[in-house]
């Protein structure tokens, strides 16, 4: 289920969850919350772990790996939740393991 964002916020149920960086996209599946956050905010030079996963109660609980150690790895947008499924500023189409943020499958779309 999308998520409505606003700035450094997620609402998930009734709640506002804050962050320290503004948020781009997020999404709800079950009882984890995925947070793409706003990959201009990272280093320019270095990839940025920008995808995390948090449950309920807003504990973190990964950082999605990504498919190449470029600078232009950044994760930009979901793309599906079943499954997973987010696209990056380096052109790949990623599946991502709920559980783990390990990478299932990549697509390299340029």
């Amino acid at each position: 289920m999308k998520l409505k964002t606003e700035a450094n916020r997620v609402r998930v149920g009734d709640r506002w969850w804050s962050f320290s960086t503004p948020v781009s996209d997020a999404i709800q599946i079950g009882d984890r919350v995925f947070v793409i956050f706003d990959s201009m905010r990272y280093p320019s030079m270095v990839p940025a772990r920008n995808l995390r996963a948090y449950d309920l109660d807003k504990n973190e609980l990964w950082a999605a790996a990504l498919p190449t150690e470029e600078p232009a790895a950044a994760y930009i947008h979901f793309l599906s939740e079943s499954p997973l499924t987010a696209w990056n500023f380096a052109c790949f189409r990623c599946v991502i393991d709920e559980a783990s943020g390990l990478l299932i499958e990549t697509h390299f779309t340029k």
